[in-house]
């Protein structure tokens, strides 16, 4: 299995010039809790709601792109443990998905949970 038989391929995004404001918005509407950022179809970084609940910022005010990170990127034919390696390394809950240097959707621990069942054997056994 590979990253892209997972991933989110609609991908939920702002743009470095929103205010963070407008980022809590789509992340509270899509039940989300990282959303990219995009400048011009391009990856400019990820905001996280755990970063923005960290800081003492008016979020009507201050630009997501003053929140913003930088983050690793995993391609699309990657395989699903480098997926996790890359995470638990990154300590991030998410990560963009590229192919041929294009954005191409995003995965999350979520996703990965998903198909945990297909990795750990035993999994959906009940404890007696």
């Amino acid at each position: 299995m590979q990253v892209k038989d997972i991933m989110v391929k609609n991908v939920v995004s702002v743009g470095p010039d929103d205010a963070v404001s407008q980022a809590l918005a789509k992340m509270k509407r899509y039940k989300i809790n990282q959303l990219l950022v995009t400048n011009n179809n391009e990856l400019y970084g990820m905001i996280e709601l755990r970063r923005v609940a960290t800081k003492d910022v008016n979020p009507a005010e201050i630009k997501v792109s003053n929140i913003a990170t930088n983050v690793a990127v995993i391609d699309a034919n990657a395989s699903i443990e480098s997926l996790v390696e890359l995470l638990l390394k990154s300590g991030l809950r998410a990560l963009p998905v590229t192919e041929n240097g294009q954005l191409k959707g995003i995965v999350s621990e979520t996703d990965i949970m998903n198909v945990a069942d297909h990795f750990v054997k035993g999994l959906n056994m009940k404890v007696s």
